[in-house]
């Protein structure tokens, strides 16, 4: 007991952390357009939704996205069409992507 005293005695027991968290909040009519999806498509999404920041978007490379996916670069860009065509995903610059938050929305909590 001691000894874990002393092995944390420079961290304040009473502070509170903010965990960032992805909450998926389709419903109606965007949860039929993802149910009839294309399999790319789902991979792509929730690869992106892994990588959302607390700012709404998520930062990732087409060739970030094949490797970690183990597809060819084209048929991560077919499932990253799609889901341009569908309004789930916007491109905001270079390998960055604004996801709808109706679908995967950023959460701060704070524990």
């Amino acid at each position: 007991m001691a000894a874990n005293v002393l092995q944390n005695h420079n961290q304040n027991p009473y502070t509170t952390h903010t965990k960032h968290i992805v909450m998926f909040t389709a419903d109606g009519h965007n949860l039929k357009l993802l149910m009839g999806m294309s399999p790319v498509a789902l991979r792509v999404m929730i690869f992106l939704a892994n990588r959302l920041n607390a700012n709404g978007y998520a930062c990732a490379s087409l060739e970030e996205i094949a490797k970690e996916l183990h597809s060819s670069k084209s048929y991560v860009n077919k499932g990253l069409l799609e889901l341009d065509k569908w309004y789930f995903i916007t491109k905001k610059k270079r390998s960055e992507y604004w996801l709808k938050p109706e679908v995967f929305r950023p959460i701060e909590l704070r524990v």
